[in-house]
Protein backbone atom coordinates (compact mmCIF):
# COMPACT_ATOMS: atom_id res chain seq x y z
CA UNK A 1 0.00 0.00 0.00
CA UNK A 2 1.20 3.34 -1.10
CA UNK A 3 -0.47 6.41 0.83
CA UNK A 4 -0.53 10.10 -0.70
CA UNK A 5 -1.97 13.14 -1.41
CA UNK A 6 -3.22 13.96 -5.11
CA UNK A 7 -5.60 16.88 -6.23
CA UNK A 8 -4.84 20.25 -6.06
CA UNK A 9 -2.97 22.61 -3.89
CA UNK A 10 -6.14 24.08 -2.40
CA UNK A 11 -8.00 20.76 -2.49
CA UNK A 12 -5.70 18.07 -1.83
CA UNK A 13 -6.98 14.62 -1.56
CA UNK A 14 -5.98 11.20 0.51
CA UNK A 15 -5.51 8.42 -1.32
CA UNK A 16 -3.97 4.41 -0.65
CA UNK A 17 -2.87 3.13 -3.45
CA UNK A 18 -2.74 -0.60 -4.25
CA UNK A 19 -0.61 -2.15 -7.01
CA UNK A 20 -0.95 -5.36 -8.17
CA UNK A 21 0.60 -8.27 -6.17
CA UNK A 22 0.82 -10.68 -9.00
CA UNK A 23 2.63 -11.18 -12.02
CA UNK A 24 -0.68 -10.91 -13.56
CA UNK A 25 -0.48 -7.59 -13.87
CA UNK A 26 -4.12 -6.54 -15.72
CA UNK A 27 -4.42 -2.92 -17.29
CA UNK A 28 -7.52 -2.54 -15.50
CA UNK A 29 -7.37 0.01 -12.95
CA UNK A 30 -10.21 0.08 -10.33
CA UNK A 31 -11.52 3.08 -7.79
CA UNK A 32 -13.57 2.21 -4.64
CA UNK A 33 -16.33 5.25 -3.97
CA UNK A 34 -16.93 5.39 -0.53
CA UNK A 35 -20.40 5.93 1.13
CA UNK A 36 -21.07 8.54 3.01
CA UNK A 37 -20.09 10.06 6.42
CA UNK A 38 -20.31 7.45 9.05
CA UNK A 39 -21.61 4.83 6.44
CA UNK A 40 -17.57 5.35 5.34
CA UNK A 41 -16.12 4.76 8.90
CA UNK A 42 -17.88 1.29 9.55
CA UNK A 43 -17.51 0.25 5.99
CA UNK A 44 -13.49 1.18 5.75
CA UNK A 45 -12.46 -2.81 6.37
CA UNK A 46 -14.66 -4.12 3.60
CA UNK A 47 -13.44 -1.57 1.58
CA UNK A 48 -9.49 -1.86 2.62
CA UNK A 49 -10.23 -6.14 1.87
CA UNK A 50 -11.87 -5.60 -1.36
CA UNK A 51 -8.66 -3.25 -1.98
CA UNK A 52 -6.61 -6.10 -1.24
CA UNK A 53 -8.04 -8.95 -2.73
CA UNK A 54 -8.35 -6.83 -6.27
CA UNK A 55 -4.29 -6.07 -5.83
CA UNK A 56 -3.55 -9.70 -5.17
CA UNK A 57 -5.31 -10.97 -8.61
CA UNK A 58 -3.30 -8.08 -10.39
CA UNK A 59 -5.74 -5.11 -10.61
CA UNK A 60 -4.28 -1.23 -9.86
CA UNK A 61 -6.53 -0.71 -7.19
CA UNK A 62 -7.24 3.24 -5.57
CA UNK A 63 -8.85 3.98 -2.12
CA UNK A 64 -9.09 7.65 -1.40
CA UNK A 65 -11.56 10.04 0.69
CA UNK A 66 -13.72 12.87 -0.94
CA UNK A 67 -12.68 16.47 -0.06
CA UNK A 68 -13.62 17.68 3.74
CA UNK A 69 -14.23 13.62 4.87
CA UNK A 70 -11.60 11.56 6.16
CA UNK A 71 -7.80 12.54 5.71
CA UNK A 72 -8.72 14.57 2.50
CA UNK A 73 -8.47 18.63 3.28
CA UNK A 74 -11.25 20.45 3.96
CA UNK A 75 -13.59 20.77 6.80
CA UNK A 76 -16.74 18.17 7.08
CA UNK A 77 -19.22 21.08 5.96
CA UNK A 78 -17.32 21.77 2.59
CA UNK A 79 -18.37 18.88 0.35
CA UNK A 80 -21.19 18.16 -1.71
CA UNK A 81 -21.83 16.21 -4.71
CA UNK A 82 -20.47 18.19 -7.05
CA UNK A 83 -17.65 18.23 -5.45
CA UNK A 84 -17.47 14.55 -4.71
CA UNK A 85 -18.57 13.58 -8.38
CA UNK A 86 -14.91 15.85 -9.26
CA UNK A 87 -13.03 13.84 -6.59
CA UNK A 88 -14.39 10.60 -8.02
CA UNK A 89 -12.96 11.57 -11.84
CA UNK A 90 -10.14 13.06 -9.90
CA UNK A 91 -9.24 9.53 -8.46
CA UNK A 92 -9.86 8.16 -11.78
CA UNK A 93 -7.50 10.20 -13.62
CA UNK A 94 -4.91 10.08 -11.55
CA UNK A 95 -4.64 5.93 -10.84
CA UNK A 96 -4.73 6.23 -14.74
CA UNK A 97 -1.65 8.47 -14.77
CA UNK A 98 0.13 6.92 -11.37
CA UNK A 99 -0.56 2.70 -13.00
CA UNK A 100 -0.67 3.22 -16.82
CA UNK A 101 -3.89 1.14 -16.94
CA UNK A 102 -6.27 1.35 -19.85
CA UNK A 103 -9.66 0.33 -18.38
CA UNK A 104 -11.18 1.85 -15.82
CA UNK A 105 -13.74 0.18 -13.26
CA UNK A 106 -15.75 1.76 -10.33
CA UNK A 107 -16.69 0.02 -7.06
CA UNK A 108 -18.81 1.50 -4.96
CA UNK A 109 -20.91 1.85 -1.70
CA UNK A 110 -24.15 3.16 -1.25
CA UNK A 111 -23.86 6.77 -1.93
CA UNK A 112 -20.93 6.01 -3.41
CA UNK A 113 -21.85 4.06 -5.84
CA UNK A 114 -24.77 6.05 -6.81
CA UNK A 115 -22.13 9.12 -7.59
CA UNK A 116 -19.71 6.52 -9.32
CA UNK A 117 -22.52 5.69 -11.79
CA UNK A 118 -23.23 9.33 -12.79
CA UNK A 119 -19.81 10.09 -13.05
CA UNK A 120 -19.05 7.14 -15.79
CA UNK A 121 -22.15 8.71 -17.33
CA UNK A 122 -19.85 11.88 -18.06
CA UNK A 123 -17.12 10.11 -19.23
CA UNK A 124 -16.09 7.27 -21.83
CA UNK A 125 -13.08 5.64 -19.88
CA UNK A 126 -14.88 3.71 -17.43
CA UNK A 127 -15.91 -0.02 -18.20
CA UNK A 128 -17.50 -1.46 -15.74
CA UNK A 129 -19.48 -0.65 -12.46
CA UNK A 130 -19.76 -2.41 -9.40
CA UNK A 131 -23.20 -0.97 -7.76
CA UNK A 132 -23.10 -1.92 -3.69
CA UNK A 133 -26.85 -0.88 -2.87
CA UNK A 134 -26.53 2.36 -4.71
CA UNK A 135 -29.18 4.90 -3.27
CA UNK A 136 -31.43 5.14 -6.03
CA UNK A 137 -33.68 7.94 -4.58
CA UNK A 138 -31.87 10.94 -2.83
CA UNK A 139 -35.15 11.84 -1.24
CA UNK A 140 -35.50 8.11 -0.03
CA UNK A 141 -32.25 7.81 0.74
CA UNK A 142 -32.48 12.21 3.32
CA UNK A 143 -35.25 10.17 5.17
CA UNK A 144 -33.42 7.34 6.07
CA UNK A 145 -30.70 8.66 7.34
CA UNK A 146 -32.75 11.48 9.23
CA UNK A 147 -34.60 7.84 10.97
CA UNK A 148 -30.95 6.66 11.51
CA UNK A 149 -29.78 9.64 13.37
CA UNK A 150 -33.24 9.85 15.77
CA UNK A 151 -32.62 6.28 16.68
CA UNK A 152 -28.94 6.60 17.15
CA UNK A 153 -29.69 9.85 19.47
CA UNK A 154 -32.69 7.61 21.44
CA UNK A 155 -29.88 4.79 22.17
CA UNK A 156 -27.62 7.09 23.58
CA UNK A 157 -30.05 8.56 25.78
CA UNK A 158 -29.44 12.07 24.62
CA UNK A 159 -31.30 14.76 26.21
CA UNK A 160 -31.02 17.14 22.83
CA UNK A 161 -33.66 17.00 20.06
CA UNK A 162 -32.98 13.44 17.66
CA UNK A 163 -32.23 15.91 14.99
CA UNK A 164 -29.23 18.54 16.10
CA UNK A 165 -29.66 21.84 14.10
CA UNK A 166 -26.40 23.50 13.78
CA UNK A 167 -25.86 26.96 11.57
CA UNK A 168 -27.22 27.52 7.87
CA UNK A 169 -29.93 24.94 7.76
CA UNK A 170 -27.19 22.35 8.75
CA UNK A 171 -27.91 19.09 10.75
CA UNK A 172 -25.98 16.51 12.40
CA UNK A 173 -26.38 12.66 11.17
CA UNK A 174 -24.40 10.26 13.52
CA UNK A 175 -21.50 13.03 13.98
CA UNK A 176 -21.09 14.23 10.54
CA UNK A 177 -22.87 17.62 9.00
CA UNK A 178 -25.33 17.36 6.43
CA UNK A 179 -25.54 20.96 4.86
CA UNK A 180 -28.75 22.33 3.03
CA UNK A 181 -26.33 22.32 -0.21
CA UNK A 182 -25.28 18.70 0.67
CA UNK A 183 -29.33 17.67 1.29
CA UNK A 184 -30.42 19.49 -2.33
CA UNK A 185 -27.39 18.00 -4.58
CA UNK A 186 -28.79 14.09 -2.47
CA UNK A 187 -32.34 14.69 -2.81
CA UNK A 188 -32.16 15.88 -6.75
CA UNK A 189 -30.89 12.12 -6.83
CA UNK A 190 -33.22 10.10 -9.07
CA UNK A 191 -31.62 7.00 -10.67
CA UNK A 192 -35.06 6.29 -12.51
CA UNK A 193 -34.57 8.87 -14.36
CA UNK A 194 -30.74 8.43 -15.71
CA UNK A 195 -30.73 9.62 -18.92
CA UNK A 196 -27.23 7.69 -20.40
CA UNK A 197 -25.10 4.78 -19.23
CA UNK A 198 -21.78 4.26 -21.19
CA UNK A 199 -20.02 1.11 -18.77
CA UNK A 200 -20.11 -1.76 -20.97
CA UNK A 201 -20.77 -4.01 -17.69
CA UNK A 202 -22.68 -3.37 -14.65
CA UNK A 203 -22.97 -5.71 -11.49
CA UNK A 204 -26.18 -4.64 -9.08
CA UNK A 205 -26.00 -5.42 -5.55
CA UNK A 206 -28.78 -5.52 -3.29
CA UNK A 207 -29.98 -7.15 -0.28
CA UNK A 208 -32.56 -9.79 -0.36
CA UNK A 209 -35.17 -8.13 1.25
CA UNK A 210 -34.81 -5.30 -1.47
CA UNK A 211 -34.53 -7.90 -4.39
CA UNK A 212 -37.96 -7.26 -5.49
CA UNK A 213 -37.38 -3.60 -6.24
CA UNK A 214 -36.60 -4.16 -9.86
CA UNK A 215 -36.68 -0.66 -10.68
CA UNK A 216 -33.08 0.65 -11.28
CA UNK A 217 -32.57 -3.09 -13.23
CA UNK A 218 -35.24 -1.98 -15.65
CA UNK A 219 -34.14 1.32 -16.20
CA UNK A 220 -30.35 0.57 -17.03
CA UNK A 221 -31.76 -2.31 -19.57
CA UNK A 222 -33.92 0.47 -20.94
CA UNK A 223 -30.86 2.51 -21.96
CA UNK A 224 -29.35 -0.25 -23.27
CA UNK A 225 -27.14 -1.74 -20.19
CA UNK A 226 -26.79 -5.52 -19.64
CA UNK A 227 -26.90 -5.46 -15.84
CA UNK A 228 -25.94 -8.19 -13.71
CA UNK A 229 -27.93 -8.48 -10.48
CA UNK A 230 -26.88 -10.59 -7.25
CA UNK A 231 -28.74 -10.75 -3.95
CA UNK A 232 -25.88 -12.28 -1.67
CA UNK A 233 -27.50 -12.19 2.16
CA UNK A 234 -24.39 -9.49 3.31
CA UNK A 235 -24.14 -7.94 6.62
CA UNK A 236 -24.80 -4.18 6.59
CA UNK A 237 -21.64 -3.39 7.38
CA UNK A 238 -22.22 0.30 6.69
CA UNK A 239 -23.77 0.60 9.62
CA UNK A 240 -22.36 0.29 12.96
CA UNK A 241 -22.38 -3.32 14.29
CA UNK A 242 -24.49 -4.36 16.77
CA UNK A 243 -21.36 -6.11 18.57
CA UNK A 244 -18.93 -3.32 19.87
CA UNK A 245 -16.08 -5.82 19.48
CA UNK A 246 -17.09 -7.48 16.18
CA UNK A 247 -16.41 -5.70 13.06
CA UNK A 248 -18.12 -7.99 10.09
CA UNK A 249 -16.15 -8.78 6.80
CA UNK A 250 -18.88 -10.22 4.43
CA UNK A 251 -16.10 -12.51 2.80
CA UNK A 252 -18.70 -14.29 0.30
CA UNK A 253 -19.74 -11.05 -1.30
CA UNK A 254 -16.28 -9.51 -1.52
CA UNK A 255 -15.39 -12.58 -3.26
CA UNK A 256 -18.19 -12.35 -5.87
CA UNK A 257 -17.04 -8.72 -6.52
CA UNK A 258 -12.93 -9.88 -7.18
CA UNK A 259 -14.42 -13.41 -9.20
CA UNK A 260 -16.88 -10.84 -11.10
CA UNK A 261 -14.27 -8.17 -12.22
CA UNK A 262 -11.66 -10.88 -13.00
CA UNK A 263 -14.20 -12.71 -15.50
CA UNK A 264 -14.60 -8.78 -17.28
CA UNK A 265 -10.99 -7.83 -17.12
CA UNK A 266 -8.80 -10.81 -18.50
Amino acid sequence: MHPFYFGTQEKLLFGIYHPPLTRADRDTGVVLCNPFGSEAIYAHRAFRQVAIRLSRVGFHVLRFDYYGCGDSAGEGNEGDVDQWKKDISLAIDELNNRAGVSRVSLVGLRLGATLGLLVAGERNDVESLVLWEPVVEGKAYIEELMTEQEGWMEKGEFSEAAITKLEDGTVEIIGFALTSQMRLGIESIDLLSLEKVTAKRLLIIRSPEKAGDQSLLKRLKELGASPNYSDLATPRVWLESQESDRIVVPNELLESIVLWLTRNHQ
